[in-house]
């Protein structure tokens, strides 16, 4: 083997491995327990996509969406999170606290379960549909909440979380059961990952992350995993 040709094979395998090895690394970040060390954006800086090219991309805001705020909103922040995520957990009271001091701007949670590491997020997804069917959206909204507040959540059963809540046991299990909404957390998971991961150039993805739109301009900035308040509005006063 010519000596060109062996520092070819090892440059090759050596690219193969970066790669393979910060895609799992942008995963791994999701599933991690314990002490919370400081938490880094779950995608680089590689979006190499225009404001007018990420708003095209992002996936129609529909009417079986789950919108706090006005319908009509120009501006919108679309998050896919998943349940069971310690990072989407912390960044939950950082979303409400950017929302409540900006009060134009609409806010859009889907669901982005990442079932081969979260083995509840699937299930925690499927029961925030059946509250919002029982009790409406703000049901939704108060399961959402909870979830992401409640400190004992891994250890109690949907069924009895959702007795706190106020919901029939009965009636919210059988729904659970049922399958009812399976298809529609599947659509949207699939939508989000396809929409997050052509953000990014490795074509990796993680939760939480989303985008900010303005609708009228139909321009957007990504959303780039787990960040501070200011950092929020800078994204937002970017498009505005």
């Amino acid at each position: 083997m010519g000596f060109g040709l062996f520092v070819l094979i090892i440059a090759f395998a050596a690219g193969f491995f970066a790669k393979g090895y910060f895609n799992s690394a942008l995963i791994a970040q999701n599933d991690q327990s314990g002490t919370q060390q400081p938490i880094q954006p779950l995608q680089p800086t590689t979006n190499t996509k225009t404001p007018g090219e990420i708003f095209a991309l992002v996936p129609e805001i529909t009417d079986s969406d789950h919108l706090s705020g006005s319908k009509t909103a120009n501006l919108v922040y679309i998050e896919y999170s998943d349940y069971q995520c310690p990072y989407c957990v912390q960044f939950h009271p950082t979303v409400k606290q950017f929302l409540g001091e900006n009060k134009d701007v609409a806010f859009v949670f889907r669901h982005l379960p990442l079932t081969s590491i979260h083995p509840k997020a699937m299930e925690r997804a499927q029961g925030a549909e059946c509250a919002a069917k029982l009790g409406g959206e703000d049901m939704f909204w108060k399961y959402t909440n909870e979830v992401f507040a409640a400190s004992d959540i891994d250890s109690v059963t949907l069924s009895d979380f959702s007795a706190r809540l106020g919901l029939n046991t009965i009636d919210f299990d059988a729904c659970l059961k049922s399958g009812e909404f399976d298809q529609k957390i599947s659509d949207m998971s699939s939508k989000g990952a396809n929409f997050l991961a052509s953000l990014n150039a490795r074509g990796s993805y993680g939760t939480p992350g989303g985008a900010i739109l303005n609708r009228e301009k139909k321009v957007a900035v990504q959303i780039p995993g787990v960040v501070s308040v200011p950092t929020l509005t800078d994204y937002l006063n970017s498009i505005k």
